[in-house]
């Protein structure tokens, strides 16, 4: 069976999605002992708990299904018992038959018995609190929390409950974790728990939930013949984390309750200065009393905005070092606490003419069920690729496109790659497996659908109008493009190419201040369409080699400003374009230079709560040449909404501007993957995936993810178009 067609792609995408992850590295990345794996009943759910390595008995653990009236809203318990008093601290559930006569499934929240319900399969979830860690006795202040995914398949799973585990927990699913009631939920659209059902999956990524330890790498299984992945999490991260809530589980005073250690990671995990950022901006944070809170503040609070360098370093002295229980940790204190995943590909996709899977990623976008796709950009053998929500290799196709540039996928789920600047065509695969390579009139830039799934693309030739295929998203069979507007009189680097909810399709030259907006209708329309620059009337003092466009909830187009220019506008700061109620017109603001420590930024994306993320092109920290020599850092940048505040950590800022080696800020969220970054995208699990470039020369590449630090937002992008909820959460 072919890789392209339909029912091997159905099948790849249900084996990404329930085959296990192949973990490279086994417990000795942990200080602790293996507690094994007890093998029992198929109708048991049953776990271990543990601070560090210390058993806590007499916890009160607690299995409750998710929430589904919102995000944050509060599960519903359905079963509970004690951590036994032994040496593994032992607990178990059993789940009996679903019951007709009993349909919500809850037999008695205060027993250890539960059922499935009979509509629905529930998320569900373990919390244990309190308990006694011999000798240091009891702590209130203990909590632990684990996702066991959904209901039919929580039994006849074995989780360790400790530190590490519940640091991959909620980073994975922080956007649904509220931190007053300790509960996890989501809202009752089908993407919203899609996005949940993602997160449950991307843990395995993080941790081993079956002996508490933080992988090392992990093999996620292909689908794709002669590929494979590698997923490398940040595992000295992870466990440094992991130490730092240890030192006041396992607080040695003999009033645990108010232990140094408790007092010092209460004081400094501190909420954000307003919840505005986070998926529900409408909390008022309650006091920081336990260890889930202040793992989910220093989660949705990275970079301890309060206090950047005090508190931040406050956490990492409770870490412990090589001293701690989870290691390998952190040697040096971290600017900020968010966790990344790098993922890294090998061999060439067998049924597309042997291209690589991953060479130079130009351009990434998310679908509606989470998964992402992106293409390359090398040479003239490139493909169109996709992988799971868990990195898993699914989709191959082409592999005789040359040097991609823009992708889209439209609102019927086809996903459709530009050619590249210097070749003709258009190729898109479509949501039932079959491809097509549409005809085109020019080279190609930025490529997009808008809502009524009308397909347009920008030409690399001056003197050149943009280009439609009409309702591309609905058809079975290629046609020639259609003109429209008038020709664009700059066509330098229209790479980013994007559709508003009005029907407008904006285009930022990369040389120079032009803003295109192609509109529908107008006083002398071709093709049905009126192009103007709107650069023209803000650009001299906004627009200067922009890249962008992403467009927030209000219908504003965001984008930054990269190197190097030195007069006004200045480099390294970020836009905001307002379009005016009159087709054609805009005005323009500019945001804080180096705001989050942005560098050149080369990509912007908006998540579900308005803000805004640029991959940069730039290193934030320069190459050492000298012995030892030390690589150059990038970084992506996470700012508010208006521009004006950095969420990533800011580092400092530059005296002077130079085009080599332009501005090292050492502030954003630094990744070791992490190279240029041509293309952004969010999921809606809150997921950000970087498509970066670590060498432009050598085609070396890596897919980078910063797990949950977004809010969730509405995928794809042709989907926000159409119901006007672009920058929205799902």
């Amino acid at each position: 069976m072919s890789n392209s067609t339909p029912q091997f792609h159905r099948l790849a995408l249900l084996a990404a999605a329930l085959a296990p992850i192949a973990l490279l590295t086994g417990c000795a990345n942990m200080a602790t002992t293996d507690h094994g794996i007890p093998v029992g009943p198929a109708a048991v759910l049953s776990g271990s708990l543990h601070g560090g390595n210390q058993p806590i008995t007499s916890a009160t653990v607690t299995l409750y299904e998710a929430g589904t009236s919102g995000y944050g809203s509060v599960g519903t318990p359905v079963a509970q018992t004690s951590s036994a008093n032994d040496a593994s601290a032992s607990f178990s559930f059993t789940q009996n038959p679903v019951d007709a006569g009993n349909p919500t499934g809850i037999i008695n929240p205060g027993q250890k018995v539960y059922s499935c319900p009979t509509t629905g399969n529930p998320q569900m979830y373990i919390i244990a609190k309190g308990g006694n860690t011999t000798p240091t006795g009891t702590n209130s202040n203990a909590a632990f929390i684990a996702a066991i995914g959904d209901c039919q398949h929580a039994a006849a799973q074995f989780v360790d409950m400790n530190e590490v585990t519940t640091v991959a927990t909620l980073a994975a699913l922080q956007q649904y974790f509220n931190p007053n009631t300790e509960s996890f939920g989501y809202n009752g659209t089908a993407q919203s728990a899609t996005g949940f059902a993602n997160g449950v999956a991307t843990i395995s990524l993080l941790a081993n939930m079956q002996n508490g330890s933080a992988n090392a790498a992990v093999a996620p299984t292909s689908a794709v013949a002669g590929v494979t992945a590698t997923a490398t999490p940040e595992q000295a991260k992870i466990n440094t984390f992991a130490n730092i809530l240890a030192a006041c589980v396992n607080s040695n005073s003999t009033i645990v309750a108010t232990s140094t250690s408790c007092q010092t990671l209460f004081a400094n995990a501190v909420p954000p200065a307003s919840p505005v950022q986070t998926s529900q901006p409408s909390l008022v944070y309650a006091t920081t009393d336990d260890t889930l809170k202040a793992a989910y503040f220093m989660l949705v609070n990275p970079t301890n905005s309060q206090d950047p360098t005090g508190k931040t370093a406050n956490l990492f002295a409770l870490a412990g070092g090589v001293g701690a229980p989870f290691q390998p940790s952190l040697s040096a204190q971290p600017l900020d606490w968010t966790i990344g995943i790098t993922y890294t590909f090998a061999g060439t996709c067998t049924n597309a003419n042997t291209a690589p899977f991953l060479g130079s990623a130009e351009s990434i976008a998310v679908d509606a069920n989470g998964n992402v796709w992106f293409n390359n950009g090398l040479g003239s053998g490139d493909a169109l690729a996709e992988i799971s929500t868990t990195g898993a290799p699914t989709t191959c196709a082409f592999g005789n496109i040359t040097t991609g540039r823009g992708l889209t996928i439209d609102t019927a789920g086809n996903v459709w790659t530009a050619g590249g600047p210097t070749t003709l065509g258009v190729y898109e695969y479509l949501a039932n497996g079959t491809t097509l390579n549409w005809p085109t009139t020019t080279a190609v830039n930025g490529i997009a659908s808008d809502g009524n799934g009308n397909i347009f693309y920008a030409p690399s030739g001056s003197a050149t109008p943009f280009q439609e295929y009409v309702a591309g998203s609905t058809a079975t069979a290629t046609a020639p493009s259609v003109a429209v507007g008038t020709n664009v009189t700059s066509s330098t680097g229209l790479l980013y190419l994007a559709a508003d909810p009005t029907g407008r399709l904006w285009a930022a030259s990369t040389s120079g201040s032009v803003l295109y907006e192609l509109y529908p209708g107008g006083a002398s329309p071709v093709g049905g369409y009126t192009l103007t620059d709107v650069g023209t009337a803000v650009g001299g003092s906004v627009l200067a080699n922009d890249y962008g466009t992403a467009i927030d909830a209000s219908g504003n187009i965001i984008g930054g400003n990269t190197c190097c220019n030195a007069g006004a506008p200045p480099a390294n700061t970020p836009w905001k374009l307002v379009p005016g109620a009159t087709a054609g017109t805009a005005t323009g603001s500019l945001g804080t230079t180096f705001v989050g420590g942005l560098v050149a930024p080369r990509s912007s994306a908006v998540d579900g709560a308005g803000n805004v993320w640029f991959g940069m092109g730039y290193p934030v920290i320069n190459a050492v040449t000298g012995p030892p020599a030390t690589p150059a850092v990038f970084a992506l940048a996470e700012a508010n909404n208006a521009l004006t505040t950095g969420i990533s950590p800011n580092g400092s800022t530059p005296a002077t501007c130079a085009s080599t080696p332009n501005c090292q800020t050492k502030g954003g969220f630094q990744k070791t993957g992490i190279g240029t970054v041509r293309s952004l995208a969010i999921d809606p699990t809150g997921n950000v995936w970087a498509a970066s470039q670590v060498s432009t020369t050598s085609g070396n590449s890596n897919i980078v993810e910063i797990v949950g630090q977004a809010v969730p937002v509405v995928t794809p992008l042709s989907i926000g178009a159409k119901n006007g909820t672009l920058g929205t959460k799902p």
